[in-house]
């Protein structure tokens, strides 16, 4: 029965904006993976959670979903996602994109930044705003320690792929970034695995 309720749930079910809904199933996505059915509840409710689900589970749309849903179209920077590589940030970014297509979503503005790329570029185009930015942390910690934009209105901070993110060293980077939020953000953390010191991180 309980296998019977989670296939047959839809993202209709959850408090989800209806435009986006209709967006999720022009785009093919009319059921919750499992992991998609526990989060997207917690999230919508700006819950701090930490997620281990395996590779393939649906963790990238567990986040972005509750996050598309209540963003604000304002240009105010509202959420960042750190991701630990390059590729993952571009295919986090390709899933926004594909929903900036529709008329709802058009003047939403979200920004890549990650390693390897023009900083003098990417600083001015930090500096103009947006509402969602995906990046690496060393990048992204970069540009706020030289930019005077502000992260008042920055409510939410996941951190995806958390053992690839800590394995990697940018433990320091994460941890001056959520230092310079000035309130208490929304905290959630996406992992195939958590280690010891993904542990240790949250619990300080």
């Amino acid at each position: 029965l309980n296998y019977i309720k989670i296939y047959c749930m839809k993202f209709s079910t959850f408090n989800i904006k209806p435009q986006l809904i209709e967006i999720l199933a022009k785009l093919g996505y009319v059921n919750p993976t499992k992991v998609q059915e526990v989060v997207i509840p917690k999230a919508l409710k700006n819950e701090n959670i930490i997620v281990k689900s395996e590779t393939g589970s649906g963790k990238t749309h567990a986040f972005l979903i509750p996050l598309l849903s209540n963003v604000k179209f304002n240009k105010k920077l509202q959420a960042i996602i750190l991701t630990p590589t390059r590729e993952l940030g571009r295919q986090t970014y390709a899933f926004i994109d594909q929903v900036r297509k529709y008329e709802y979503y058009k003047n939403l503005q979200v920004k890549l930044f990650v390693s390897g790329e023009d900083t003098v570029k990417d600083l001015k185009s930090f500096n103009n705003g947006s509402e969602i930015i995906i990046a690496t942390p060393g990048k992204l910690n970069y540009l706020i320690e030289n930019s005077s934009l502000s992260l008042e209105d920055v409510n939410t901070v996941i951190l995806d792929e958390a053992d690839m993110l800590f394995d990697s060293g940018f433990f320091e980077d994460i941890d001056k970034i959520i230092k310079k939020i000035p309130q208490k953000p929304q905290i959630e953390v996406y992992s195939a695995t958590i280690s010891n010191k993904v542990r240790d991180f949250l619990r300080k």
